[in-house]
């Protein structure tokens, strides 16, 4: 079933009855990665990675889930995360990743084809699964997904755009030009509502709400980009070779408090997906196929938390979610 509505096209892609409920959570959420995580003891936390994957086999495109034991800290020999699920959605080169309220939004990049996929956050735990499917005309090779105050913002990287969507009634028919970014890349909105955009051409650029340019920080080829809500820093990751580091910078004064690097014999030459949780880092190293995890209240290195043959082909994105048992 395909609906056309002037300038977008909804492809159904399992069930759609669910739609109503998934726009009102949506709609009534907030910005923050963890608005739900304290509200009862009667949930578990778990770690979603996508996978790049590759186009011609999309068996390698998939979502790995590991549980998070939250009772746990960090240990010697890295923290309490064990594999749990693999599922895959049938889509081509999945990027971004965003969970706001009960909803999940992901990216999937295949240039002109390229699709946002909205479904339910705990998807991996149901029995009927629902998702919807998006294919935007204005859609090109995109990345990063961010939400604030019923919009959706995504970073279009054959365009150098950054597209902003209404979600009150629904995907826009057409969506509007937030901002040009030279080959954007991950993208973040702080806790006092600026947006981070990284390009990898060498620069972290900060707009204001109205888009009005209010910074542009030069870090080497930055990719993914997350905040610290327990101290409003932003975090991103430098692709930068043998130089490669995660970045962490004050939301107020714009600038850079420190550069974590990992310490040998491990590398980092790739920093994909950056995603933090209570004062715990963890980047996906894309190139060695490992997740890392640092200590924020520290800034030690913990070593691998995740080894290479339990992690997706070409791993990029990550998000931790609260799902009740």
């Amino acid at each position: 079933m395909t609906i056309a509505l002037s300038g977008f096209v909804c492809v159904l892609v399992f069930l759609t009855q669910n739609k109503e409920r998934y726009f009102r959570n949506v709609e009534h959420a907030t910005q923050t990665l963890d608005d739900h995580i304290f509200e009862a003891d009667t949930w578990k936390r778990w770690l979603l990675i996508t996978g790049h994957g590759n186009q011609n086999n999309l068996a390698s495109n998939d979502i790995r889930v590991y549980y998070f034991n939250s009772t746990h800290h960090f240990a010697s020999d890295g923290v309490a995360l064990s594999p749990s699920l693999v599922k895959n959605l049938d889509l081509q080169n999945l990027r971004g990743i965003k969970v706001v309220g009960n909803v999940l939004f992901l990216v999937s990049a295949h240039s002109t084809k390229s699709k946002i996929v909205m479904t339910d956050k705990c998807i991996f735990q149901k029995k009927v699964k629902v998702a919807k499917t998006f294919t935007i005309d204005s859609l090109n090779h995109p990345y990063g997904i961010a939400y604030s105050d019923g919009k959706l913002y995504i970073t279009n990287q054959n365009t150098d755009q950054v597209l902003l969507y209404s979600l009150h009634d629904g995907f826009g028919a057409s969506a509007l030009i937030f901002a040009k970014v030279p080959h954007p890349r991950g993208i973040v909105i702080d806790i006092s509502g600026k947006i981070w955009v990284a390009s990898n051409r060498g620069h972290l650029f900060v707009f204001a709400s109205s888009g009005e340019l209010v910074k542009k920080l030069k870090i080497p080829h930055p990719v993914g980009v997350t905040i610290d809500v327990a101290t409003g820093n932003v975090i991103v990751g430098s692709v930068h070779g043998s130089n490669s580091g995660i970045y962490i910078i004050d939301h107020l004064n714009l600038k850079v408090i420190t550069k974590l690097i990992v310490t040998p014999p491990y590398k980092l030459t790739h920093p994909a997906g950056v995603v933090v949780i209570e004062q715990r880092l963890f980047v996906i190293a894309q190139d060695q196929r490992v997740l890392y995890g640092w200590n924020l209240a520290t800034n030690k290195f913990m070593g691998v938390i995740l080894e290479q043959g339990q992690m997706p082909e070409r791993p990029e994105q990550a998000a931790i979610v609260r799902c009740d048992v």
